[in-house]
């Protein structure tokens, strides 16, 4: 019976060691990743911009209203003019997250940074972020990120910067 308990304890933090290191997305989605007025107007060849944030928090109250901002400004980000489409990523059993997002042009991004709902949320949570990194790339709208492995590659690119005060 000993053994039992002791293998099913181990086999339980193995388990859990492995699903440590698991980060979870949704799908990279918006209207132009599927049929729909915005990708029928963008020629294959026309250059898109792809924005990467990710962000390590603290443990506080910020931190979880963080979480809950993203989500919100991700369930209202199709409401943006010239959105074409993004995911969220988290990794389990950690303060850490990803945010992707594609934009018909420059222009649409910076009008998207400079929202009220976006330069609310970065003012309202910035103190819980440890760490962040940001960038932004152009590509053919052909070659938009379908997934994160692409993306990851250039993100193993940028270093993190100290977060905090404002």
């Amino acid at each position: 019976m000993r053994s039992i308990k002791k293998y099913l304890l181990s086999f339980i933090a193995f388990q859990f060691s492995i699903l440590q290191g698991c980060a979870l997305s949704s799908p990279i989605k918006g209207p132009g990743y599927r049929e729909s007025a915005l990708s029928s107007q963008i020629d294959d060849h026309q250059m898109v911009i792809v924005a990467v944030t990710n962000a390590r928090l603290d443990k506080s109250a910020q931190a979880k209203d963080f979480r809950s901002r993203s989500a919100d400004i991700y369930k209202n980000i199709e409401e943006n003019d010239g959105y074409i489409g993004g995911s969220v990523r988290f990794k389990l059993f950690s303060n850490e997250l990803w945010t992707l997002t594609v934009w018909r042009d420059r222009g649409t991004l910076t009008k998207f940074l400079d929202s009220r709902r976006h330069a609310d949320a970065m003012y309202m949570t910035y103190e819980s972020m440890t760490e962040f990194r940001h960038f932004n790339f152009e590509v053919a709208y052909k070659d938009r990120p379908r997934d994160w492995a692409g993306v990851d590659e250039r993100l193993k690119q940028v270093p993190f910067q100290k977060g905090g005060k404002l």
